[in-house]
């Protein structure tokens, strides 16, 4: 079933980080992925270090990377299953970008060609790097949040629901490359904004208490 894009919302990451510390984190099936459990906490600051404790150990930052959209961890190597990961850092909360009225997400990965001359007259091609863009476009007024994080040329999380009534979300770390303003005579200042990702996308369902 369509949905009507009036229901679509966009947040934007708060000036503000609230530390955390020993929080716990759920493993996938794999044991490779660890999720905090607390998903208010879930967009983790970047500025802020990760700790990641194994039983109450640290863990050596060589064991693991940290995806900051999402709040998680991912192994290199799949845990015991009785260990208990633990983490402590700090994390960002989202507020509603009042002004916007339209957006788009492109999910895209570079094609790397690896053609050769045994490959018969046909193109070979590899899967290469992942990344998303988008446009996010709505009324400009003097305190655009926009245009501030835009001029302080640093990453922000930008999360996307196509309806504030659907749980499927979705969330990145982006950077804001470019804004356009655009003004008539018979209408309102209007903006666009661009933004490519810096990191993974997150597609998560909100679970509702």
């Amino acid at each position: 079933m369509a949905k009507p894009g009036k229901h679509a919302r966009v947040m934007i990451m708060s000036t503000t980080s609230t530390p955390f510390t020993d929080e716990a984190t759920t493993p996938d099936a794999t044991f490779t992925i660890y999720t905090i459990d607390d998903r208010t906490m879930r967009y983790w600051d970047r500025d802020t270090p990760v700790v990641v404790e194994r039983n109450g150990t640290p863990v050596p930052a060589s064991e693991y990377r940290v995806q900051y959209a999402g709040g998680r961890i991912h192994f290199y190597e799949p845990q015991e299953e009785e260990d208990e990961i633990t983490v402590s850092g700090a994390f960002v909360s989202v507020v509603v970008a009042a002004e916007c009225r339209e957006f788009t997400i492109s999910i895209g990965r570079e094609m790397v060609d690896v053609t050769v001359f045994e490959s018969d007259g046909w193109r070979d091609r590899l899967s290469g790097i992942g990344g998303v863009t988008g446009t996010i476009s709505g009324f400009y007024n003097i305190n655009n949040l926009f245009t501030e994080r835009l001029l302080q040329q640093k990453p922000l999380v930008l999360e996307f629901w196509t309806s504030k009534d659907d749980p499927e979300f979705f969330a990145v770390y982006a950077v804001l490359e470019s804004q356009e303003l655009s003004a008539a005579v018979e209408g309102a200042v209007e903006t666009s904004v661009g933004w490519q990702s810096d990191g993974e996308l997150l597609i998560e369902q909100e679970v509702t208490p």
